[in-house]
């Protein structure tokens, strides 16, 4: 059991710095935070994939792929089953005032 621990360390490590590499070319890096609890928050008004959803940009052409990416991860999240970390579950419903509903993670598990 010690030497299995020894012989994976390196690939988790390794696994870890890829995905913080991807944290950051995506934009999500900044959108998370430590709470006063010491508990990781997601923001979704501070994911760069998303900004121009969460300030209401809709004359830039970025827009409509970020509309799109919006809408695919939100499916997921709705198959998955996915809740905000309140506790409450995600429902996807299309924006109304076009006002977007967070997102309850930066990513699906897919």
């Amino acid at each position: 059991m010690f030497v299995f621990r020894l012989a994976s360390r390196p690939d988790y490590y390794n696994r870890m710095t890829i995905f913080e590499s991807y944290m950051r070319h995506d934009g999500v890096w900044d959108a998370h935070h430590l709470n006063e609890k010491g508990e990781l928050i997601y923001d979704f008004n501070l994911d760069k994939r998303f900004n121009l959803l969460a300030e209401g940009k809709t004359d830039v052409p970025e827009y409509r792929n970020q509309e799109a990416l919006y809408i695919a991860m939100a499916r997921q999240f709705e198959i998955e089953e996915a809740i905000y970390a309140d506790g409450t579950k995600f429902k996807f419903e299309f924006p109304k005032n076009g006002i977007y509903k967070p997102l309850p993670q930066a990513y699906t598990n897919k």
